[in-house]
């Protein structure tokens, strides 16, 4: 049987060492907000009369965390259209493409039409035929010059959107001098998931002990539905399972548990802010009841959301990391066959 709190899995399983990556994820934060305080963008982008976020699935997370907060305080529509360029993209319009790698074909083509179609560009990646493309078209870039799965450099690649639309105040934030401090408690958060935190004391060990071998089910509150969109995403990717993401509400409905039973379902996770604690506590007595295990993660409630959004997007990379790790897999393989 595989041990979580064996030093010696770790370098058997994972020799590409993914899990630096995540542990590395409030340096990339700080990296990128320091970088990105001296980015520099051509006075006439602010015109733009909205922006569109071209990336693949493994940046999906950074994409949908600037889109939720332009949904909450932008001055400028925010629209994440994956690597798909949208019909109406044009003069008018702001891309923003972001590639670790450079290398989707799918997204190079749309950055190639959107600059056909005379839209203001801007990207961000390590290198590759993206970085390229800026190169030709003389737009800015922003160079990620870190080595890592494409799935854990979303630090990176958040700060690096936020910092786009923060230049241009088409997002609004209280000051970008100040922003760390809305991801000031990431690195206290993301060592207590460390793996060399046993796993009596790791709540991302704990979980992925509890879905060995079975049916990963997530019940999310409506506010942080996104984070548990990120979880089925990662999980997926990573771990190469099955995920049901449902409505925290769910549980009152009494088929909904009897079909949890008939699959065999022996854990749940739960994602809520603090505030939804008594719904939280009303599901786990319903699912208990039932002999179904339940966990929780109470996210602290933030006023721009984005301290929330990456404490919950760590939690689920870890816990996606040793659920691949307990099924004997290398995380960085399964990541890379989803990369499309």
């Amino acid at each position: 049987m595989i041990q979580l709190d064996d030093p010696a899995t770790f370098k058997e399983k994972d020799p590409t060492q993914f899990a630096q990556g995540i542990k590395d994820f409030p340096d990339q934060l700080s990296v990128a907000w320091l970088s990105m305080s001296e980015f520099a963008l051509p006075a006439h982008y602010l015109k733009s009369q909205h922006t569109v976020i071209l990336a693949p699935p493994y940046h999906a997370f950074a994409a949908e965390t600037v889109e939720t907060l332009s949904f909450l305080s932008g001055a400028v529509p925010v629209i994440f259209a994956g690597e798909a360029l949208p019909a109406f993209v044009s003069t008018q319009s702001l891309v923003c493409a972001l590639d670790y790698t450079g290398k989707s074909s799918e997204l190079l083509r749309s950055f190639e039409r959107a600059h056909q179609r005379g839209a203001r560009l801007v990207a961000a990646s390590s290198g590759g035929g993206l970085a390229a493309l800026t190169r030709k078209y003389r737009v800015p870039h922003y160079a990620i010059h870190y080595g890592a799965s494409p799935w854990t450099v979303n630090g990176y690649a958040t700060l690096a959107l936020l910092g786009v639309l923060a230049r241009l105040s088409f997002l609004e934030l209280r000051s970008w001098d100040t922003l760390p401090q809305a991801f000031e408690s990431i690195p206290a958060f993301t060592a207590q998931l460390d793996p060399h935190v046993p796993v009596d004391e790791n709540r991302a060990k704990r979980l992925a002990e509890a879905w060995a071998n079975t049916l990963p089910v997530i019940l999310v509150s409506e506010t942080l539905t996104s984070v548990g969109v990120d979880w089925q995403r990662s999980l997926g990717a990573i771990a190469h399972t099955e995920v049901l993401v449902d409505a925290l509400e769910t549980v009152a409905h009494t088929e909904f548990i009897q079909t949890l039973k008939n699959t065999g379902v022996r854990h749940v996770m739960c994602i809520a802010s603090e505030q939804e604690a008594q719904s939280v506590r009303e599901v786990r007595r319903l699912l208990e009841t039932n002999e179904i295990g339940v966990s929780e993660l109470a996210l602290k409630p933030d006023t721009a959301q984005l301290g929330v959004l990456l404490a919950g997007h760590i939690q689920g990379l870890y816990t996606s990391y040793y659920l691949s790790i307990l099924g004997g897999k290398d995380p960085a393989l399964v990541g890379s066959r989803s990369q499309g």
